[in-house]
C-alpha cells in the first residue's frame, strides 16, 4: 500500500469516526432535551368546552353538571368516555424536537392556520380564551401525526393521536343504537304501519303471533328472528333536536315498534318497554326520516335502509311456508292432520 492508499484508507476511517460521533451527539442530545407534554395545561385544569374543527364542518361538545353533551342539539348526551378519552390522550400527548420550526412548512405538513387536518380547542370556561389550540396534520407513520400548538411555530410528531380519530360529526360522538335491549332480552314484539298491525310473543323459548291469532306452527322462527334482530339494529345517522311530533310526523308516524323485556330474563326485569317511532322525512335528505325513542327527548334521523324493514314488514311475511313447516315436522298451513 503506497502513501497516497494510506492517507485515503485513514480519511475513511476518520469520516466514518465523525459520523458516529455525529450520530451519538444528535442521540445524546435527543435524550437530554426529552420529551415533554405538549398540552400540559390538562393535567390540573377540567375542561368545560371542546371543539374540533376540520376546516369546512365542526362539532361542540360542552360539559354540564359532570356530563358531556353537544352543544348543537344543545343537550344531547354524548356517548360515555368518549369525550374524557380524547381529552387523557390529549393530555398524555408527548413531544421531543420539533420537525420543523419554519412557518413555511405549515401547509405541506397540513398544519397551517388556514389548512389543517384537524384543529382541537379545549376551553376551562365556557366563554373566553381556549386553555389549549392544537392543529393536527399529516401522518408520518402509524399512529403519528404532526401537530403544533396554536401561536406557535415548531411541528412536533405525536404519538397516539390521528386526524381520523377527531370526529366533525355529531353522529359520530352519540350512543347510536335505538333500541337499548338486546333481541334475545326480548319477550314481546309490536309492529305497526301503514300495511297493518301485529303482535308476537315468546314463551317458552317460541314465537307465537298474539294479534292477530295464529298458530304458533304458522310461523317461521329464523324469519322472526331475522326481523327482531334487523329492528334491534337500528341505529341513527344524525341527531336531530328536541322532539317535536307534528313537525317530525311522529304524531302520526310511518311505523311504530315496541319491544316488550321477556319476563323472566333478570337483566330487563325492570326494564320499560321501549317504543320507537319513524316518521315523516327529513326535508333536504330525502333518504332519512325523523325518529324518536320512548323516555328520550331528542329526535334522531335514520336511513331508508335502517328503517325501510319497520315501514314495510306484515306478518304474512313471517308465516312459514310449506317448505319450512314440513323441514320443521309440523303440518303445512291448512293441510289436515291425519288421524
Amino acid at each position: 500500500m503506497d502513501s497516497t492508499q494510506r492517507l485515503l484508507a485513514g480519511l475513511l476511517v476518520v469520516q466514518v469516526a465523525l459520523i458516529g460521533v455525529i450520530r451519538w451527539a444528535s442521540s445524546s442530545g435527543h435524550s437530554a432535551a426529552g420529551e415533554h407534554p405538549l398540552l400540559p395545561a390538562l393535567a390540573s385544569t377540567t375542561p368545560r368546552k371542546l371543539e374540533i374543527d376540520d376546516g369546512k364542518n365542526s362539532v361542540a361538545l360542552e360539559r354540564e353538571s359532570g356530563s358531556w353533551t353537544l352543544a348543537e342539539p344543545k343537550g344531547y348526551p354524548i356517548a360515555a368516555g368518549r369525550v374524557e378519552k380524547l381529552v387523557q390522550d390529549l393530555g398524555h400527548l408527548s413531544v421531543g424536537r420539533p420537525v420543523v420550526t419554519n412557518r413555511l412548512n405549515h401547509a405541506a405538513l397540513k398544519v397551517a392556520a388556514n389548512d389543517y387536518e384537524r384543529r382541537v380547542r379545549i376551553w376551562e370556561k365556557p366563554q373566553g380564551q381556549p386553555i389549549a389550540d392544537v392543529f393536527v396534520g399529516t401522518s408520518p407513520g402509524f399512529g403519528v401525526s404532526h401537530v403544533r400548538l396554536g401561536g406557535k411555530d415548531p411541528v412536533y410528531e405525536g404519538n397516539g393521536l390521528n386526524a381520523y380519530d377527531l370526529a366533525t360529526d355529531a353522529g359520530s360522538w352519540v350512543e347510536r343504537g335505538m333500541v337499548p335491549i338486546a333481541w334475545e332480552a326480548v319477550g314481546g314484539l309490536s309492529v305497526t304501519n301503514r300495511k297493518g298491525s301485529f303482535q308476537l310473543e315468546k314463551s317458552g323459548g317460541r314465537w307465537s303471533a298474539r294479534s292477530p291469532t295464529t298458530r304458533t306452527a304458522d310461523l317461521d322462527p329464523e324469519k322472526v328472528d331475522a326481523l327482531g334482530r334487523a329492528l334491534c339494529a337500528l341505529s341513527l345517522d344524525e341527531p336531530v333536536g328536541p322532539v317535536d311530533e307534528q313537525a317530525q310526523g311522529l304524531n302520526d308516524p310511518e311505523a311504530t315498534i315496541v319491544f316488550q323485556p321477556a319476563a323472566g330474563d333478570s337483566a330487563a326485569a325492570t326494564q320499560a318497554p321501549v317504543t320507537i317511532k319513524i316518521g315523516a322525512l327529513v326535508p333536504g335528505k330525502e333518504d332519512q326520516r325523523y325518529a324518536a325513542r320512548s323516555g328520550f327527548a331528542y329526535a334522531v334521523s335514520v336511513s331508508k335502509f335502517s328503517s325501510e324493514r319497520a315501514l314495510s314488514v306484515t306478518l304474512k311475511e313471517l308465516l312459514a311456508t310449506a317448505k319450512t313447516a314440513e323441514a320443521a315436522g309440523t303440518p303445512k298451513p291448512g293441510a289436515a292432520v291425519g288421524k
